[in-house]
């Protein structure tokens, strides 16, 4: 039987490509019920938390700013203590999330 080693999991892209979507999919001009919103915030977060735990886990030191951003990501769509102040500038905020996750993706995690 082989080992269960963590740096040997395989990342699917879909850690990356399910919130990106999500997120990009909230910049459309409709009214979502608010279990949509809901459902998003739990997708992104725990989508941003996990890859910023793979990044102070696997990654080397310089790639620490990326898990600082997607620690922001967290902390800006946490769906337990929700920032009203940024309900204003919901648009921007999910698009540059958006572009954070497939950036991430595509420079740090594709498999060149």
């Amino acid at each position: 039987m082989s080992e269960f080693n963590l740096n040997r999991t395989p990342k699917h892209m879909l850690l990356w490509f399910v919130p990106a979507i999500v997120l990009l999919l909230s910049l459309l001009p409709v009214i979502f019920p608010y279990v949509a919103i809901l459902l998003l915030q739990i997708i992104v977060s725990v989508a941003a938390a996990y890859i910023s735990y793979l990044h102070f886990i696997e990654k080397p030191k310089n790639y620490l700013i990326w898990a600082i951003a997607f620690i922001v990501v967290v902390l800006v769509f946490n769906p337990i203590i929700q920032f009203s102040v940024m309900m204003n500038y919901g648009i921007p905020v999910a698009l540059v999330s958006a572009i954070l996750f497939l950036t991430n993706w595509w420079f740090v995690y594709r498999v060149k």
